[in-house]
């Protein structure tokens, strides 16, 4: 059976804790490669909320892929029954020689850049619990800079944001696992830690507008610097604005979905129903995505 699943395309950046951007030189994947492979595996995990993140650099004799594996350790609470050839059913983890159950994701770097495609199981790791492990086995200490990840956006929608005078409404949606990824200030901030701090389960779904009535300018300016924040921070679901441009003189109100600028790839994978794709499947899957980023086809 055939399944979609979505590739992701994110790019790594640094931040001092005081949110202000420091350079970071190209090539960042490879070095973690590098690292990642002449490490022990204590050197190669962290803890992130109770739950092991363990990566490992990896090669691909198949799809000739460079990646990083890394997963994230599902509790035993939740791991699934077994059934033997002779149909008795039992616990998976009283089974020998079985440790732990990883749940994955798969992260390739393109060309030697600091933008990585991202494949992710439905339980694998967080983009902040990504963003933590990076941190953790780079030993970037209490103090930073930090390395953090946001997605890659097609320049068309988030320039007209930026060149906006400001946003009268905002509508946005973030899935459970992209909670706390990055990190946004005001309202928005305010709102997905707030969510979070509830259950690491719940998804968020805002709307925050000025209605029928002519914003105040430093109040729209204020919601646009929050909505660009986001954007280049957040992992979203749903991201749409209405935005206060000049038209010819005149000042208007104007539409953008950035959804559909947020540079993703939707890939066919080859998996047995109610089964998580194999890993050959899940690396043709990645390795096809970025050959469409590579040819401006996303």
């Amino acid at each position: 059976m055939s399944k979609k699943r979505t590739v992701y395309f994110m790019e790594v950046f640094q931040e001092t804790a005081d949110g202000v951007a420091v350079a970071l030189a190209p090539g960042f994947w490879d070095l973690l490669a590098s690292h990642l492979r002449g490490a022990p595996e204590e050197e190669r995990s962290a803890f992130y909320r109770g739950n092991l993140l363990l990566g490992e650099a990896r090669s691909d004799v198949k799809t000739l892929l460079d990646y990083i594996y890394l997963g994230r350790s599902r509790p035993e609470i939740d791991w699934p029954d077994v059934q033997d050839e002779l149909g008795s059913v039992g616990a998976l983890s009283e089974v020998p020689n079985i440790y732990g159950l990883l749940e994955p994701v798969y992260i390739a770097g393109i060309d030697g850049s600091n933008f990585a495609a991202f494949l992710r199981s439905s339980g694998g790791p967080t983009w902040s619990g990504i963003e933590a492990w990076i941190n953790e086995v780079t030993a970037v200490g209490v103090k930073g800079p930090f390395y953090k990840l946001r997605p890659l956006v097609k320049k068309d929608g988030f320039e007209r944001l930026r060149d906006s005078f400001g946003v009268s409404k905002v509508h946005i949606k973030v899935e459970p696992h992209a909670l706390g990824a990055g990190s946004s200030s005001g309202a928005i901030g305010q709102a997905m830690e707030a969510v979070e701090e509830v259950s690491g389960d719940l998804s968020m779904e805002l709307i925050l507008s000025f209605g029928h009535a002519t914003p105040d300018t430093l109040a729209a300016e204020e919601l646009k610097d929050q909505l660009v924040e986001f954007m280049r921070n957040a992992t979203f679901k749903k991201s749409s604005a209405t935005l206060i441009v000049d038209q010819d003189g005149e000042t208007k109100r104007e539409q953008v979905d950035f959804l559909n600028d947020k540079i993703t790839s939707r890939e066919v994978i080859d998996a047995p129903e109610g089964e998580e794709p194999s890993l050959n499947s899940a690396l043709i899957a990645l390795g096809s995505a970025i050959q469409k980023y590579r040819q401006g086809k996303l």
